[in-house]
């Protein structure tokens, strides 16, 4: 999303800028729980106005004992391996599945954290979500 915009430059290994359509390609490959559909997503609430996270990630962190930040890649395993992700999400949309009448709530997993448009926002302080989207499929 920021390379399209201009506000991110990607390098290649050999430090030559990535193109969009390299960029794409590295997208569609489904790696690090980023889809193409879950990057069209992204994009058009970004478009609309929206602050959006991935659900269950923080911001921003920090390992312990360092002060470099771990990248996204390795921050899901990491919060998995430090049990910070909230215990609750998994029963609570459970529940909420169980009362509708989805046959496939096992494919379905919260994939975005959603923040209504807000210039007071704030990643160390973001509060509550106003709603938290499943990209299905």
């Amino acid at each position: 999303y920021m390379a399209e915009r201009g506000a991110l430059l990607l390098l290649n290994d050999d430090a030559s800028y990535l193109h969009l359509k390299d960029i794409y390609n590295l997208v569609t490959q489904g790696l690090h729980g980023c889809s193409w559909k879950c990057f069209e997503v992204y994009r058009h609430l970004k478009a609309l106005g929206y602050v959006v996270g991935r659900h269950g990630l923080l911001w921003t962190t920090k390992c312990k004992g360092t002060s470099s930040l771990i990248s996204s890649a390795n921050c899901e395993h990491h919060l998995e391996s430090e049990n910070l992700k909230s215990e609750g999400d998994s029963a609570i949309l459970t529940e909420l599945f169980s009362v509708l009448d989805i046959s496939s709530c096992d494919a379905l997993k919260v994939s975005f954290d959603v923040y209504l448009p807000n210039k007071q926002f704030k990643k160390s302080a973001p509060g509550d979500p106003g709603f938290m989207l499943c990209v299905a499929g």
